[in-house]
């Protein structure tokens, strides 16, 4: 076991030594990048649900988002809630997507919950799908 090795120099950049960086690909312009993690959060009440269905829906769709630009081809979403469950949410989804034209739940919405029988039943089929929905093609770029 070796010890502290004592304190790291902290990296600073100015305008003279600042690496080049990648443009960042923007799911939802200025608001959501690909590859980056993203929490939302706030007290209970405020419509989390309801806009993050509202944003998901328009991500799979491919419409924009709350006036902002969002990718053109539709995505897959996966959709973790450790709040809710699906009983309590479905219909807001099946909203979210009637709001962007699309009519029922599409196959690239993957929603999971701990709070939700059939998603934590193993070996039991009712109602979803135990395939992995990762293996599924991308839509065409």
């Amino acid at each position: 076991m070796t010890g502290p090795t004592g304190p790291r120099p902290l990296q600073v950049f100015t305008g003279l030594n600042a690496p080049d960086v990648k443009p960042v690909e923007w799911l939802v312009e200025k608001f959501l990048a690909r590859g980056a993690g993203t929490l939302l959060f706030g007290q209970p009440g405020v419509s989390k649900t309801v806009h993050a269905a509202h944003l998901m829906a328009c991500l799979i769709a491919g419409v924009p988002f709350a006036h902002l630009k969002t990718v053109r081809r539709g995505l897959r979403v996966l959709y973790l809630d450790f709040d809710g469950s699906w009983e309590w949410n479905r219909e807001l989804f099946v909203a979210a997507f009637r709001g962007v034209g699309v009519e029922g739940i599409p196959e690239s919405f993957i929603y999971y919950s701990p709070n939700t029988e059939e998603c934590t039943r193993h070996g039991k089929k009712r109602g979803f799908k135990r395939s992995n929905p990762w293996d599924r093609p991308s839509p065409p770029r």
